[in-house]
């Protein structure tokens, strides 16, 4: 999600050495289709929303003094907050660079997200990541990109570098797919594509993949979306309701995520039943800017906002987008990011989190 470059309400209201070794793309046969509870499973060991830490975030902020992605404190007030999962993705392609590396990136490029990965896991906080940030069809498809080559190194690094929990990491080749007013048959070849390649090194037997669909993933253009060849993975959707929260709650921002959540619930039942996330949410102020624009966002807005998405949604996991300081208008923050600081979340929002992962708690993703 961007509001930088691309505004999507604007169109539609193992060793270091060997873990960071490149490797060539390969396009091969899916794999031997592994039972769908497996990616059933990986929904259903999130307990409650998830939060958004994207882009290069985790390479600049701090934690009590110490790197985001070095620290395990900062994973235990996670789980203090009730946060059920965190989602992070590699914030390049060709046409969006926004972590500005200027260049192709390198397999040594994401060892800090690798490193947040790990940490997160061993704490038994599963981790939702794609390799690349949004995307367009011709970032792709045109002659000598280097998207294929870097998916295929960023599977081989993950399959290589020993994360100790796999079955709490779900992949995912892009952040969002988008080409604005065209069909998704543009995206469906490479998506499947870009799927053959994950598959390569992160077989199904034990890694479970993320799809993503044409349109930002926006739930309303999942009758274009493309099945995987194998029921290893989850379906990925992103959201960003009109209504705004008050600080009384809002009925019809509830109302709003009840009718995604019955839309993507008859997805799912007409295509065998396959997992779907909300990978991102959030709300956006009449002048579409996120989280009320620019500056803090007060708690009293963003608490109602947790407890209607969950209310409405609860079953898909909504992660809300949240900035790790207080200088980015995004999204509220989790923490002030300097070392030593205190909390910025008030305890409303703390109290929201909490409730709504007791809430995801009681329900299976299959009841």
């Amino acid at each position: 999600m961007s509001t930088l470059l691309i505004n999507r309400r604007n169109i539609l209201k193992a060793g270091v050495a060997g873990m960071f070794a490149a490797c060539a793309p390969g396009f091969v046969r899916a794999s031997t289709p592994s039972p769908l509870a497996t990616a059933q499973n990986f929904v259903n060991s999130i307990s409650g929303p998830g939060i958004n830490i994207e882009r290069s975030r985790i390479m600049t902020l701090t934690y009590n003094s110490t790197p985001l992605y070095e620290s395990s404190s900062f994973c235990t007030w996670l789980t203090t907050q009730g946060v059920g999962f965190v989602r992070n993705f590699f914030g390049w392609s060709p046409s969006f660079d926004i972590i500005n590396l200027g260049r192709a990136p390198r397999a040594t490029d994401l060892r800090p997200y690798f490193q947040m990965i790990e940490m997160l896991t061993s704490a038994g906080i599963p981790v939702r990541f794609d390799f690349t940030d949004v995307i367009q069809v011709s970032d792709y498809t045109k002659v000598g990109s280097v998207v294929p080559s870097w998916l295929a190194t960023c599977a081989h690094a993950a399959a290589t570098c020993g994360f100790s929990r796999p079955n709490l990491i779900c992949f995912g080749a892009f952040n969002e797919p988008y080409d604005d007013g065209n069909s998704g048959k543009l995206w469906n070849p490479v998506l499947i594509d870009a799927y053959n390649i994950l598959r390569k090194y992160l077989p199904a037997s034990t890694w479970t993949l993320s799809m993503q669909h044409n349109y930002w993933n926006d739930p309303g253009h999942l009758n274009e979306a493309v099945l995987a060849p194998d029921q290893n993975c989850i379906y990925d959707c992103h959201y960003y309701p009109l209504n705004q929260p008050t600080a009384n709650g809002s009925a019809a921002v509830q109302s709003e995520w009840a009718g995604v959540a019955a839309g993507m619930a008859a997805w799912s039942a007409a295509n065998g039943n396959v997992p779907l996330l909300l990978g991102e949410a959030g709300l956006w102020n009449a002048n579409d800017e996120p989280w009320g624009g620019s500056g803090l966002p007060p708690a009293r807005d963003w608490a109602p906002a947790v407890t209607a998405m969950t209310q409405g949604a609860g079953a898909y996991r909504p992660a809300p987008w949240a900035t790790t300081d207080s200088s980015d208008g995004d999204a509220p923050p989790i923490n002030s990011g300097s070392g030593g600081s205190t909390a910025v979340w008030s305890g409303a929002v703390t109290s929201a989190f909490q409730g709504a992962s007791a809430f995801v708690q009681q329900q299976s993703y299959y009841t």
